[in-house]
């Protein structure tokens, strides 16, 4: 017995934790939880999102690029 082709397919992949974090700050921002100016500290964001600091890195420079947010150098200059 063998399995249609189609019938295994798969037609979209699963969101990546990446791509579902990206969409609920996204989503925070535009919404206004976030106040204009307001710092995102990205320790507070992996408490919230439950996730670690890499994707929360992630998240941040893809806003970034999408315009969104916007990184402020820390340390010396």
């Amino acid at each position: 017995m063998t399995a249609e082709p189609d019938a295994l397919r798969i037609d979209a992949p699963p969101q990546t934790l990446r791509e579902i974090a990206v969409g609920r700050v996204r989503s925070a921002i535009i919404l206004g939880r976030f106040a204009s100016g307001m710092r995102l500290v990205e320790r507070t964001l992996c408490d919230q999102l439950g996730v670690s600091r890499s994707v929360v890195r992630e998240v941040i420079r893809t806003l970034e690029a999408e315009g969104l947010v916007e990184t402020a150098r820390s340390g010396p200059i």
